[in-house]
Formats: C-alpha cells, structure tokens, sequence
C-alpha cells in the first residue's frame, strides 16, 4: 500500500492484482476499501508515521491480512501485523551516506516474495508468461 521498491510489473504479469499507490489520498482509499482476504505489503523504516498508523488500524479493522517490513523490531505496527519481516536496523539514521543499507534489504524481501509467489504455482506462470511474450520453442 505504501511507496514501496515492489516491482508492479512482474507481479501481473503473473496474474496478482496488485496496486502500489505513491497519493497519499489514494493510499487513504485502499485501505478504506481493504477487506478480508486482501493482503496489504506495508514498509515503514520506522514505524513513526501517524498517517502509516491510521492506515494499518484501518486495515486491521477491515480484516486484510498485513505483512509488514520494517527496520524497528519495536515497531507499534507489530500486533496490528499478520506478518512481519525485519529489514536490516543497523544502519545508524544520523552517520551514513545513504539508505543502501535499508534499500537493499526491503528489495532482497520483495524479490523473495515475488519468488515464492510465483514458484507456488510455477508451471502455470511460467507458461502464462511464455503465452503473453509468444515464446516458441
């Protein structure tokens, strides 16, 4: 639901619904209009957003299933969370030259999410994919 490195593309072309939203006002709508038996990706480096707090609440309330990735083990987001994955927290927030840390780790997650998605029911993706690039062997 959040600015995420969650790459769209190779999620559809499996055939995910997926939606990642930058607005914070459609970000707002989504999680408004979340039910069970959607699943909601939050990333939140620290979990310090009052906006990111209403959303996983509203979430919550609506019964989506919540995989939170996040750097804080302490995160307030955690019993909100039907998942969590922890992204590295050794990156100091004052004395770095950039987020390289943070941003490798919370890509390594999404590759191994979209991995595990598509394994789960590899035969029909990947011939889905051969289907829609027209790949002939």
């Amino acid at each position: 639901v959040l600015e995420t490195v969650l790459y769209e593309f190779p999620v559809r072309e499996i055939g995910i619904n997926i939606h990642v939203l930058k607005e914070t006002d459609q970000q707002r709508l989504l999680c408004s209009l979340s039910r069970k038996g959607d699943v909601a990706i939050i990333l939140s480096y620290s979990g310090a957003s009052p906006y990111e707090q209403e959303c996983i609440i509203e979430l919550y309330r609506n019964k989506a299933d919540i995989i939170l990735v996040s750097s804080n083990h302490n995160s307030k987001f955690r019993n909100y969370a039907t998942h969590q994955l922890l992204l590295c927290s050794e990156e100091d927030k004052v004395h770095k030259i950039t987020t390289f840390s943070s941003y490798i780790s919370a890509q390594f997650i999404f590759d191994l999410l979209y991995s595990l998605l598509y394994q789960e029911n590899y035969e029909y993706n990947f011939n889905n994919r051969k289907k829609h690039y027209m790949i002939k062997e």
